[in-house]
C-alpha cells in the first residue's frame, strides 16, 4: 500500500494498493501492476472537540 501526498504541501490525499506479484495459478489472477484499491480524501473539515463531527454547511 502507498500513501499519497501533495508535493508542495504534504498533505495526505489518499493511499492505493498495486499487486506487486506475477505468480501463477489462484495468486496468479491478479497480473503484477493491477491497482487493487484506491482511496482519496474528498472534504475536510476542523472541528473543535474530539468526538465533534462537522455540520453539512461546512
Amino acid at each position: 500500500m502507498k500513501w499519497i501526498f501533495d508535493k508542495k504541501t504534504h498533505v495526505f490525499l489518499g493511499e492505493r494498493s498495486v499487486q506487486v506479484r506475477g505468480d501463477g495459478g489462484d495468486s496468479g489472477v491478479i497480473k503484477r501492476g493491477t491497482v487493487t484499491y484506491t482511496s482519496a480524501v474528498m472534504k475536510r473539515a476542523i472541528v473543535d472537540d474530539i468526538k465533534q463531527t462537522p455540520t453539512e454547511g461546512d
